[in-house]
């Protein structure tokens, strides 16, 4: 999403305290039901996608190369295991509804990321896409969803904004009454998603024990390497 006031480009990675920072910035947002392509945000039909949540790659063939060469880049990013519990919850009476359970709608992840839509842009997604171009790092600022209160105040001094960060569609922390995250996983569940999201637990540093819900205090280094898809 494009703010320009503040010369910024944030990459909104579903379920990751994205609409809070869109409305910290903009304090309304427009309708998400037409396209405006001037604030890269609403549904745009042709494309199939909520234009707010388009890939890093999607938004730099959409937009003036020299602001997307200009403007300040960031992302919010969460730890995989909590935010498809999140996904889930926020869509269960939408489009995770008909897998009826959280575990049969992990076990079906493959056959969601296979819907071509979703390449564009997605909750379901990696999250490396929106911090990623192939194999090139195109944001100025990662922050992560665990540490966001410190992570907000670098991306307030970086873009000089004044404004304390809103709290938006605060959701719960299990599912099916569960309160622990673990308790959502078994053990083949845990499996497959550290194969669907190799990437974003590699290069984010994150946990492959849903119990750590922490990324790695190595983290710093590996966001600047260049990640090799």
């Amino acid at each position: 999403m494009l703010f320009h006031k503040h010369k910024s480009l944030f990459f909104h990675v579903g379920k990751a305290a994205g609409s809070s920072v869109e409305q910290t910035f903009l304090q309304s947002t427009p309708k998400f039901s037409i396209p405006n392509y001037d604030l890269f945000y609403g549904w745009e039909p042709k494309k199939g996608i909520y234009l707010q949540h388009a890939t890093a790659a999607f938004v730099q063939k959409n937009i003036h190369p020299r602001m997307f060469e200009e403007y300040f880049k960031f992302t919010v990013v969460r730890n995989p295991f909590t935010r498809l519990v999140s996904v889930f919850n926020y869509n269960h009476k939408g489009h995770t509804a008909k897998y009826e359970t959280f575990e049969n709608f992990i076990l079906n992840l493959r056959t969601i990321l296979n819907k071509t839509h979703h390449q564009n842009g997605s909750h379901y997604i990696d999250q490396v896409h929106y911090s990623h171009i192939e194999n090139e790092r195109v944001c100025d600022e990662v922050v992560f969803f665990e540490d966001l209160p410190h992570g907000f105040k670098v991306i307030q001094r970086k873009t000089k904004l004044i404004q304390p960060l809103k709290h938006i569609n605060k959701g719960r922390v299990g599912v099916n009454g569960s309160k622990a995250m673990h308790e959502c996983y078994s053990k083949e569940m845990v499996e497959l998603m550290l194969d669907v999201y190799a990437r974003d637990f590699d290069t984010f540093g994150y946990s492959a024990n849903p119990r750590q819900t922490q990324p790695s205090l190595t983290v710093g280094r590996v966001l600047k390497r260049v990640f090799f898809i």
